[in-house]
């Protein structure tokens, strides 16, 4: 029998470490899903009354539209303070650019570790309840909104807060105008919206891998202007 397992010991060496990254994320998502099973609520929708505003094409705008923008820039505008203007901030920023300079600097990094981890969890709240109160949620829906998330950071370059927001924008239009499109002239389900997603995340990587981090707008204007004067 020894024979047939010592090809393949290394493969399963390797295999098990790999493998126990995902038990404790895979324990947790399934305890969500017992927990809402038992409790009713494994679809669940906010009870808040949502008003349609106005059309842009076929497309309505909601009092949820209105909510999310503001309240985007507001949360973006203080994580841009927090960074750059307390102590706590230019920690994180070290760490994420080098933890053992960090660490040998006498940053505690356990202590980043755990606050990094409540603003992560403060930020999915309220963008989790912003979305309960737009459409049903799931235990599902975070795993489901992964692509999108990968999407618009990566277009928007992974080091920019108003890149980020750049992208997603550019990503909820482009996967909502381009799906209308391809299901109305060329029949194409709306099952294949995720797709598109990914169709950027590798067009960007091929091309242009700092995405929208990269381009200087401000740069780019002054050109356009002083070739205008």
């Amino acid at each position: 029998m020894s024979w047939f397992i010592s090809p393949y010991k290394e493969r399963i060496k390797t295999f098990i470490p790999v493998g126990s990254q995902h038990r404790d994320r895979l324990v947790v998502r399934y305890l969500m899903f017992i927990y809402a099973d038992l409790n009713g609520i494994i679809t669940i929708q906010a009870r808040t009354k949502v008003d349609v505003v106005g059309k842009i094409g076929r497309a309505a705008i909601t009092t949820v539209h209105l909510w999310v923008f503001p309240i985007t820039v507001v949360g973006v505008a203080i994580l841009h303070l927090m960074f750059h203007h307390t102590k706590p901030g230019k920690a994180l920023r070290a760490m994420a650019d080098n933890e053992d300079l960090a660490r040998v600097s006498g940053i505690r990094i356990y202590r980043l570790r755990r606050f990094m981890w409540v603003i992560a969890g403060g930020l999915t709240g309220i963008a989790g309840g912003l979305w309960a109160i737009y459409s049903i949620v799931t235990p599902q829906t975070g795993w489901e909104a992964l692509l999108r998330i990968y999407a618009s950071s990566i277009l928007g370059g992974l080091v920019s807060f108003w890149g980020t927001i750049a992208g997603g924008i550019t990503i909820g239009l482009a996967e909502n105008v381009g799906i209308s499109i391809m299901n109305e002239y060329f029949n194409v389900s709306t099952a294949y919206r995720p797709l598109i997603s990914f169709v950027i995340i590798v067009i960007v990587f091929l091309f242009r891998p700092s995405g929208l981090a990269g381009v200087d707008v401000v740069g780019w204007v002054k050109k356009k202007l002083g070739r205008e004067e």
